[in-house]
């Protein structure tokens, strides 16, 4: 009988961007930066040959860059930051010799940002707009606060959950990046402020395994923190 040898069959793009997405996820990669990968590497296997040929690749990552209209850093950039990632991860595993990217010397856009700082004056004007006697004038007030005492971002602040807010086990430092200390100092601010009131959680011989925070009814007004506005 005659044995026919097989030949391996050829990688292709799509291939390849699968197994690196496999790869991110087994990593326990973030459920956004996911989305991210996804959504971009699929725009950039749409616009491609799905080929692993490092000339049709080099001809595909270059042609992608440069038909992104030069409307904003952010547009560019997303693009630039998760197409290099796979480009490297490829040739980490030899499937490709060299990074178009880096050969061709390609760059993320610089951001120079509109952003305009408010001064102290103004926030402090704006704070004291919010009527903190209303359900929703005192959500509003804790959460600029929160977001001016921690630097989080919005959408990390609107993750937050009732179980994120136990002080003994650092959890709100541990999913927000910061120092224990920082969070501390936070927490102490708007208790003093009366903003939220802290129930200690103990176990069934009495000692302390907890703090539950809650939003509460603001009485008085307090000072800030020094430092604080």
């Amino acid at each position: 009988m005659r044995m026919v040898k097989m030949k391996p069959q050829q990688l292709t793009l799509d291939g390849a961007i699968q197994k690196f997405l496999l790869v991110k996820e087994s990593q326990h990669t973030g459920e956004e930066t996911m989305k991210d990968y996804q959504n971009c590497l699929s725009r950039f296997l749409q616009h491609s040959r799905n080929s692993l040929d490092e000339a049709q690749l080099e001809n595909d990552v270059l042609t992608f860059f440069a038909a992104i209209p030069d409307t904003s850093p952010a547009r560019y950039n997303k693009p630039f930051q998760n197409i290099n990632a796979l480009l490297n991860w490829l040739v980490e595993q030899g499937h490709i010799s060299k990074n178009p990217i880096k050969v061709h010397k390609l760059r993320k856009r610089r951001d120079d940002g509109n952003i305009k700082p408010a001064s102290v004056e103004a926030l402090q004007q704006f704070l004291s707009s919010l009527d903190q006697g209303t359900y929703t004038g005192l959500r509003d007030y804790v959460i600029c606060m929160v977001m001016l005492d921690t630097g989080i971002r919005t959408k990390e602040l609107l993750s937050l959950r009732n179980e994120d807010y136990c002080r003994n086990n650092k959890t709100i430092a541990r999913e927000l990046g910061l120092s224990p200390r920082t969070v501390q100092r936070a927490l102490a601010d708007l208790e003093r402020r009366q903003l939220i009131e802290k129930r200690n959680r103990r176990r069934s011989n009495g000692s302390l395994t907890s703090n539950l925070y809650r939003l509460t009814k603001h009485k008085t007004s307090q000072p800030p923190a020094k430092g604080g506005l």
